[in-house]
């Protein structure tokens, strides 16, 4: 059982390390900017659907950022780790719970231009519940503790967003400040990860044959 124990625990401390490079908070704040720009771009002549297709750009930047930062600044630095069976039905079980809140989010956005928007701060409520528990799950089942830092400042933001919109301080319900403010805040500790990372791992050094 000890040796079990001591196992997981290894294995937990393993998967929480494949953070410490900050490309998760990297990709992470992208894809949250893009919820603060398009907002903006609503107004313009594309309206609000199509404005809201360059959400896409976005999560293809984020990932293409993470994906070639693990290929080549994590992985030759700390190798590639396999992940175990209790990690991975973690995984598989945050998926789901975060695919539940992502429909949430999306039904109650589109409930807000109905009859939900008639109820005094009923929207902004729900969004910041949403978000509160969907970072939360994500933090805990992906050993993330950032993430839920990043959670709880959205959700502030967001009720704060709400209420300068109200006093007519910011436009769009405060949207572009809520996750414009957040996005920048996980770039912006993404990059330190990343260079702190860098520093600490050196890419090893391959040793020709021995000259004889």
């Amino acid at each position: 059982m000890d040796k079990r124990i001591d196992l997981v625990a290894l294995e937990k401390q393993a998967f929480k390390s494949t953070f410490s490079d900050g490309l998760w908070d990297i990709m992470l704040g992208i894809v949250l900017l893009s919820y603060g720009v398009v907002p903006l771009l609503s107004v313009t002549k594309l309206g609000d659907f199509w404005s809201s297709l360059f959400i896409l750009p976005f999560f293809g930047i984020g990932y293409g950022i993470w994906y070639a930062g693990k290929r080549r600044i994590t992985i030759p630095r700390a190798g590639l780790m396999k992940i175990g069976p209790l990690r991975k039905k973690k995984i598989a079980t945050i998926q789901i719970y975060l695919n539940i809140f992502l429909a949430l989010g999306v039904i109650t956005g589109f409930a807000a231009y109905g009859r939900l928007s008639e109820v005094d701060w009923l929207f902004p409520a729900l969004l910041a519940i949403i978000i509160l528990a969907g970072f939360s799950l994500g933090a805990r089942y992906l050993d993330f503790s950032r993430l839920g830092w990043y959670g709880a400042g959205l959700t502030v933001l967001v009720i704060t967003g709400e209420l300068l919109f109200r006093m007519g301080m910011v436009s769009h319900h405060g949207f572009p400040l809520a996750f414009g403010v957040t996005g920048f805040t996980a770039i912006g500790t993404g990059i330190l990860l990343l260079a702190r990372f860098i520093r600490a791992y050196p890419v090893p050094v391959k040793e020709g044959p021995d000259e004889t």
